[in-house]
């Protein structure tokens, strides 16, 4: 099916487990050992974090320098592509010990060829939020093109969510929050002019009220970053689309994988 067919619909069509940052608590993030091992657990989505190099391409990593996943203090911004690829980030992992920084092609091409939906955070530096936002969008359109179902982008930055807005409107969006505005008509305004299907929640912050006003409003929600299975499934009960989680061995699909979008659910308490 091709994406000018899928940006016709309005119906929310992804599974409901997402796993954090393509590696969860089995394996590094945002690598491709990370994105293959959540797809053996049984994964059918994926969140990962893509941001800009110094040559402006699209790179699939969390932090804005590499301090933390590999004892690096260059930033992201600083390297090029060509050797942001060759940086192992696994080296501290306790069971992957090499795993190196993926371009956004390569999770692209991973998610489409294996049939697995993908909540693309973009995540800008400070005065890049409207070029990385296009750069990324017109690279995932492409990328994303003959996909059976259109990727899911996610920013906090507003500035980000009106490029795309503006430049791919048909693109599926979802506003970020840390934390529940003081009024939920401000919220429910932002999710509306920006044209955003999904509300994208720390589940510290959602109770039933708030999930029932954002449902009624028309937006799915997609919390994050649960890791507790009882409160995984008081926010099912709840009601909300989709849940980001590290618990890749923790959750349990059913036996039948025939489409990508099972809603299963049970768990492996």
């Amino acid at each position: 099916m091709s994406m000018d067919v899928l940006t016709k619909e309005k119906e929310w069509n992804y599974p409901i487990w997402f796993a954090h940052r393509g590696g969860g608590n089995v394996a590094p993030e945002n690598t491709m050992p990370g994105f293959k091992a959540c797809y053996r657990f049984g994964f059918r989505a994926v969140e990962f974090d893509v941001q800009l190099c110094c040559d402006k391409a699209a790179v699939v990593i969390h932090d804005h320098d590499l301090f933390r996943v590999a004892n690096d203090n260059r930033s992201v911004s600083s390297l090029k592509l060509a050797d942001l690829v060759k940086i192992n980030v696994a080296a501290q992992h306790p069971t992957y010990k090499v795993a190196f920084v993926p371009s956004f092609e390569e999770v692209a091409n991973f998610c489409v060829s294996h049939n697995v939906a993908a909540n693309i955070e973009i995540k800008p530096n400070i005065r890049e939020e409207e070029e990385t936002a296009i750069l990324v969008g017109k690279a995932a359109l492409h990328y994303w093109q003959r996909a059976q179902v259109r990727p899911l982008f996610s920013s906090f930055s507003l500035t980000s969510l009106k490029a795309l807005q503006q430049h791919y409107p048909d693109t599926w969006r979802g506003y970020l929050i840390e934390e529940w505005p003081e009024s939920d008509e401000q919220l429910l305004d932002t999710l509306k002019r920006l044209d955003c299907v999904s509300l994208h929640a720390p589940y510290k912050v959602l109770t039933q009220r708030r999930i029932n006003k954002i449902k009624q409003a028309g937006f799915a929600i997609l919390c994050w970053t649960v890791n507790d299975l009882n409160k995984a499934k008081q926010l099912l009960n709840w009601g909300v689309h989709g849940i980001i989680t590290d618990m890749i061995d923790k959750v349990e699909f059913a036996s039948d994988k025939k489409t990508s979008f099972d809603t299963m659910n049970t768990f492996v308490e």
